[in-house]
């Protein structure tokens, strides 16, 4: 693959990386009225390694203020959609969120591209890449310390959500 294919090619990994870890943040933000003080501050993608031509493997950190109690986030997975069409799942490792604490946590997960989806449909879509036409369908596993669990689930966020300052 040449110079400009490969760049192509990191910048679609970049947008597929940085997708999944704003899953997490979906799931860390809350979803239950008990957690209206947990936030996300920052993310940043730290590295992510190609494990075959459909999977990748990702670390992110993610800067988390949570005025609320201990929890953690587990069974966490998503598909990226794109008009429509799934293009990728993601699954991330468990995640606790200390209580009363604004600190950074390591996230790591595995990005997979459906059936039918090859690295070259990636690509092209990464030259062109418009926010607006994808959407975020996530779900996972909350539980208090000491509480019970719970699963939480989005369908259909925008991803431009995840662009947003706020």
């Amino acid at each position: 693959m040449g110079r400009q294919g490969m760049r192509h090619g990191m910048k679609a990994v970049h947008i597929f990386s940085a997708a999944a870890a704003l899953v997490a943040s979906v799931l860390l933000c809350g979803g239950c009225v008990n957690f209206s003080k947990v936030g996300v501050s920052d993310m940043k993608v730290r590295s992510y390694t190609p494990k075959s031509f459909s999977s990748l493997d990702m670390k992110c950190e993610l800067s988390v203020e949570n005025g609320s109690q201990e929890f953690t986030v587990s069974s966490l997975e998503g598909t990226i959609v794109h008009q429509g069409r799934n293009m990728a799942n993601i699954s991330v490792d468990p995640v606790t969120v200390l209580a009363r604490t604004s600190a950074v946590y390591p996230v790591h997960g595995v990005v997979r591209l459906e059936d039918g989806v090859s690295l070259l449909n990636v690509i092209s879509l990464a030259n062109g890449f418009k926010p607006e036409e994808y959407t975020v369908n996530v779900s996972g596993i909350l539980q208090p310390k000491g509480g019970a669990k719970f699963k939480i689930s989005r369908k259909d966020v925008p991803l431009t959500f995840f662009m947003k300052k706020k």
